[in-house]
């Protein structure tokens, strides 16, 4: 049984990536660039997020999704911990090492 929420990005729903709640942590869950989140996937997710597309297209490219979802997490957990961007290794980057395992090593953290 998972212990972290999932967190899906969809663009369909009513809840928008920057004025939702997130739990945290959480873990993301990205789909296909045309199909999305599968239905027995998206049946185990806590929460759909939508990333707002001010030009009207559907979806992003799922690296540039990832991307959105991952700053926006860090920036959260940055801002109501009070901790100075700079003062991160890995902030430079965009995420702060602890986001999840893929990113901590790309930032050259164990």
């Amino acid at each position: 049984e998972l212990q972290v929420p999932l967190v899906a990005t969809s663009s369909h729903t009513e809840h928008q990536l920057p004025t939702v709640a997130l739990p945290e942590p959480c873990a993301w869950v990205m789909g296909h660039e045309g199909q999305g989140v599968g239905d027995a996937v998206m049946s185990q997710c806590a929460l759909k997020v939508a990333i707002p597309q001010p030009g009207g297209e559907e979806s992003l490219n799922v690296a540039a999704a990832a991307a959105v979802c991952l700053y926006e997490s860090m920036r959260r957990r940055l801002w109501t911990s009070g901790v100075e961007p700079d003062s991160m290794p890995c902030v430079r980057h965009g995420f702060d090492g602890r986001t999840f395992s893929a990113v901590a090593l790309q930032c050259g953290e164990n």
